[in-house]
């Protein structure tokens, strides 16, 4: 929540929309949207180079042995289900 907020710029909005973790909990995957849709790839390079203050963010509320590497992508099922969406509003 509030790191992501942290990292957008007005107007921007950073949506997580699922986290998957490995079975081993070396990994976890972080799938977000954002809006508007052109800034997608800056906020995706600036979130990637921050990881590491990712950690430091959930690792106080983490009661884990190990945390695990963060990787932060673009979810492509959330997309393409606002592309459709928007279709449809354009069909009406």
């Amino acid at each position: 929540g509030s790191f992501f907020e942290s990292q957008g710029e007005p107007g921007t909005i950073i949506s997580v929309t699922n986290l998957d973790v490995a079975v081993d909990m070396r990994k976890a995957y972080v799938y977000i949207s954002v809006f508007p849709e052109a800034e997608e790839k800056r906020i995706l390079e600036k979130l990637q180079g921050n990881v590491e203050e990712l950690r430091r963010f959930v690792k106080p509320g983490l009661k884990m042995k190990f945390l695990p590497d963060f990787e932060i992508k673009i979810d492509k099922g959330e997309k393409l289900r606002r592309q459709m969406q928007e279709s449809e509003e354009l069909e009406e």
